[in-house]
């Protein structure tokens, strides 16, 4: 089969997830990766199996962008046991001291608060308040499975200390679904958290994990969800399993099939998405993540329409119902955090193998590893995996 080399670039070893020299082919109409490891020899990994789609989702960008988010985990310790958990150390925690110097010296506008669960971390209150007394123009966000918000109190205690966004792990209704990724129905617990952060007026975002043969038609249920939620929830976040962590998934979702996915679950075209992404996600666009403003895109459809203004209207609120409509229609008279926007977010968590370290690096939001170093998000995740078999061969993996 004939092989087109697009690119060379730096990748990982799958095996020991070292840097390495890669070269990125076009083959079969797939986008492969090729990495040639000093200690393991070459590789092959199938970074796409559309090579048109992840070359229109690369960056055009020939410098780094500035890191606009920092995942900090406060946790190692969790409530649940999920199969699919990409941080599954329960070791020692970074001090709250060290948290605060991380927050003071990152430029990054959005300090994600992580785990683990966050919520089990004594101190996760007062670090909220801090980032809103020490660094008034810095945002508290955080990523949580959504157990303790379920409890009003403790949601309000966060709320009051100064919470600006809350990132809710929602991978369906379906309690098979729930058992899949959490080993346990989390039903009723999901639904308490969302009724409370409705209440509290928490600007919340939910993160929708996608596996294969598992929960794909549950997400035109979570989007219309989202919709019709728009007092509270302002952005979806998809994402699919990978092998980073502890699982391992039977059969891959890369980031054309889910491309394709959300476009049979909003109704929107392939091209429609890539016409909004290439506006929007300009500063951060990679072959790992696509961003699009879900009514911008219906904006630009009603413009060909023969009454444009009525055909957006009557569409956004078939779509989002006529509360969010009115939400529309009324925001220009809202401060610019209280304006409707709700995006779709799509992440394309790469296999080892499959990774381009050039893309990976200029995607603008960072993590800060186990070894307490701020790197880009996959870098830093790859870097614990490849600590996590040192420690298990019997080295001891550091820590922070």
């Amino acid at each position: 089969m004939e092989r087109r080399l697009i690119k060379r670039t730096r990748g990982l070893c799958p095996s020991c997830l070292e840097e390495t020299d890669a070269e990125l082919y076009e083959e079969g109409g797939r986008a492969v990766m090729d990495t040639l490891c000093p200690a393991h020899g070459r590789s092959s990994e199938t970074a796409d199996r559309d090579a048109e789609i992840y070359l229109r989702c690369a960056s055009t960008r020939h410098n780094r962008p500035v890191r606009y988010g920092l995942v900090i985990p406060v946790s190692y310790a969790c409530d649940l046991s999920c199969r699919w958990c990409y941080l599954p150390e329960r070791g020692r925690e970074f001090g709250a001291d060290r948290i605060r110097e991380m927050i003071a010296a990152t430029p990054a506008r959005h300090i994600v608060f992580s785990g683990g669960e966050p919520c089990l971390r004594r101190e996760l209150p007062e670090l909220i308040a801090h980032v809103r007394r020490a660094h008034p123009e810095k945002r508290s966000v955080l990523l949580t499975n959504g157990l303790r918000l379920a409890d009003r109190s403790f949601a309000a205690l966060l709320k009051d200390s100064g919470l600006d966004y809350c990132i809710l792990s929602l991978n369906g209704f379906r309690p098979a679904t729930h058992e899949f990724f959490n080993g346990r129905d989390l039903s009723a617990e999901k639904a308490a958290a969302l009724r409370n952060l409705k209440a509290l007026k928490v600007r919340t975002i939910l993160s929708m994990t996608l596996a294969r043969g598992v929960n794909e038609d549950e997400l035109a249920a979570v989007v219309r969800f989202g919709l019709r939620n728009m007092d509270f929830v302002r952005q979806l976040r998809l994402r699919n399993v990978s092998d980073i962590g502890v699982h391992s998934p039977r059969e891959r979702i890369y980031m054309s099939d889910l491309l394709r996915l959300v476009s049979s679950a909003t109704g929107f075209t392939l091209e429609e998405m890539f016409g909004e992404n290439a506006v929007s996600n300009r500063r951060g666009a990679t072959v790992n993540y696509f961003v699009m403003n879900f009514f911008n895109v219906l904006r630009r459809r009603a413009r060909t329409a023969a009454a444009p203004g009525p055909a957006f209207w009557l569409e956004a609120a078939s779509r989002a119902g006529l509360a969010g409509a009115l939400r529309m229609a009324l925001e220009p008279e809202m401060p610019p955090e209280e304006r409707t926007t709700f995006n779709l977010e799509i992440f394309s968590w790469p296999a080892a193998g499959g990774a381009d370290l050039e893309e990976i690096r200029k995607f603008p939001i960072g993590h800060v590893s186990n070894r307490g170093e701020e790197l880009p998000f996959w870098e830093a995740l790859f870097g614990n995996d490849r600590e996590r078999p040192r420690a298990a061969k019997g080295g001891e993996a550091s820590r922070p």
